[in-house]
């Protein structure tokens, strides 16, 4: 298996500087034109897939379009999975990503937030689905900052708790994960 894996263009909370969680918000015209420069880049570079993965938040989604366009890959073979959604934040979705960062994660959890325990099961989850559907195939997974860490800290250290020791995911950029 080949496992691909980007995040989001830039989102309406990403300028705004608050935590969206899995609260639906949209992409910028600047997180559009991100996602179509991505495609655009992986198509000039004859990247292909062979199952486009999306979580089921429209920025996500919203990303994932204009690659599938750009690359000949069938929009409505694009599968959307709510494995691939954002860290629940609880309560404190829509609360600047301060107030939310200088709470503990025990702090989060309280106010309704999905623990590190619980996103790295979810993680470990959609890669033993990757795995068994498709294991000998290039898969892209379209889907958010949090999400994508925590797949690297289960993928390179097989520990969520490692999930603050991986890189920093940007906007619109695709990594290989395996």
């Amino acid at each position: 298996m080949s496992l691909f894996f980007i995040r989001h263009g830039e989102s309406e909370a990403n300028i705004n500087k608050y935590f969206a969680g899995q609260k639906d918000v949209p992409l910028t015209d600047f997180g559009i034109q991100q996602a179509e420069k991505e495609a655009q880049r992986l198509a000039e570079h004859g990247e292909s897939f062979d199952m486009i993965i999306s979580s089921e938040l429209s920025r996500a989604y919203d990303t994932a379009t204009p690659i599938a366009k750009a690359i000949n890959y069938p929009i409505a073979s694009i599968s959307k999975m709510k494995l691939l959604n954002e860290r629940g934040g609880g309560k404190y979705e829509g609360e600047s990503l301060e107030t939310f960062f200088a709470l503990s994660e025990q702090e989060q959890v309280s106010g309704g937030a999905e623990s590190f325990k619980q996103l790295g099961e979810r993680a470990t989850a959609l890669l033993e689905f990757v795995d068994v559907n498709y294991p000998d195939k290039k898969v892209l997974l379209v889907s958010h900052a949090t999400f994508g860490e925590m797949l690297q800290a289960i993928i390179k250290f097989d520990d969520y708790t490692k999930i603050l020791d991986g890189e920093k995911i940007p906007n619109a950029v695709t990594i290989q994960l395996i």
